[in-house]
Parts: structure tokens; C-alpha cells; sequence
């Protein structure tokens, strides 16, 4: 694993819907998770939304 990066400043990057996304149990959180087009760099973030 590497460390937390800010994605959005060029690249552009987007969910798959082929991957699960998770909510925490008190939904103040979700985890989306992905990787890039030739599937070698997979990715997580995680949202908060309160």
C-alpha cells in the first residue's frame, strides 16, 4: 500500500461498477474501491459525508 493521495489534479479517474461500494454501519462513511483500465493499480477512497 502507498500513502493517501488527493486524486483529481489531471488524470481523470472514475467508479466502476463492476466493484462493490461499502457504508459504514452509522453511514457517515462510504468506500469506493477501483483500479485503472489495465486493471495493475487498484484503489480505494473513502468518503466522508457528515
Amino acid at each position: 500500500m502507498t500513502d493517501l493521495v488527493t486524486f483529481g489534479k489531471g488524470a481523470g479517474y472514475y467508479l466502476n461498477p463492476n466493484y462493490p461500494t461499502l457504508e459504514t454501519d452509522k453511514g457517515e462513511t462510504l468506500v469506493f474501491f477501483g483500479a485503472d483500465k489495465p486493471g495493475k493499480e487498484l484503489w480505494f477512497a473513502r468518503v466522508k459525508l457528515k
